[in-house]
């Protein structure tokens, strides 16, 4: 089998300055390979989803979003979403936008609905969470959010409602009609 290395070599020399030999070193990289296979896969998942994932360092800065986040919220880059407030410029209520950083901020996990913001000043609902992406001690080291718009699904909820409302109220009528036509035989 063919083992990846990584190899260093240098030219020694003699006190007369004339290169005496070469001193090299190989050191087995399969680990690091593996890591580095494992990291880009990881990559092209978070790419692939359809929902929106921002991630920040510990201080709450962001350092990423995947094609999907800046596809919703308008923001090109984690610079420029910085630039208009970061959390607080997408989230609508201040309140809540408060709430999800102290709770991350103790180290805890956030998740709910809420009402979103994006950079043309639309409002959607979405589902977020948000956790801690901690160290093998424990330490954050950052936090990921992952957003999915739920307006789609809302907008379905409000169909089914309108009808279930429009069914009993087409039930109602026709029972009214029923009883109406009982009366109306009795009268004859």
């Amino acid at each position: 089998s063919i083992t990846p290395v990584l190899c260093s070599a240098s030219l020694y020399h003699d006190e007369s300055g004339q290169v005496a030999g070469v001193f090299a070193s190989a050191r087995d990289i399969s680990e690091w390979k593996k890591a580095e296979t494992r990291l880009r896969t990881i990559t092209k998942a978070v790419e692939a989803t359809s929902d929106a994932v921002i991630i920040a360092d510990a201080n709450g800065r962001y350092t990423y979003q995947n094609t999907a986040m800046a596809a919703l919220f308008g923001f090109a880059t984690v610079e420029e979403l910085h630039a208009r407030g970061g959390t607080e410029s997408i989230v609508k209520d201040p309140r809540i936008a408060a709430e999800i950083s102290a709770t991350l901020a103790g180290g805890h996990s956030w998740a709910g609905e809420l009402e979103l913001v994006t950079k043309s000043g639309r409002v959607f609902p979405a589902f977020k969470s948000a956790d801690a992406i901690r160290d093998p001690d424990g330490h954050i080291l950052g936090f990921v959010c992952i957003i999915n718009d739920v307006s789609e699904r809302r907008q379905a909820e409000e169909e089914k409602r309108a009808l279930t409302a429009q069914l009993a109220q087409s039930q109602k009528m026709e029972s009214i009609g029923h009883l109406a036509g009982g009366v109306a035989h009795e009268f004859n």
